[in-house]
């Protein structure tokens, strides 16, 4: 065997030495609480654009409705100047 080798053994031992005994447990807990967290995010991402994408849907609707609705009562003042213009 290699010093180089005997001492990165040695080196190992004394790192093992020193982590806690629930190290590779908590490291792969910590991995699947990022990955839920990334999920999360993704959702909260997707939820935020629906709602946008929503309230500017409905915002234009109710608009256009508004605008449509003026536009027949305009109609119907114009045509009753009209009128009595002519009755006049």
């Amino acid at each position: 065997m290699k010093t180089s080798s005997r001492y990165m053994q040695h080196l190992q031992r004394q790192a093992g030495g020193r982590l806690p005994p629930d190290f590779a447990w908590r490291v792969i807990e910590d991995a699947k609480r990022r990955r839920y967290a990334f999920v999360q995010i993704r959702l909260m991402v997707i939820t935020g654009a629906l709602c946008v994408v929503t309230t500017v849907s409905v915002h234009w609707l109710k608009t256009r409705s508004v605008e449509k609705q003026s536009l027949a009562e305009w109609t119907q003042v114009t045509a009753q100047i009209q009128a009595l213009e002519e009755a006049i």
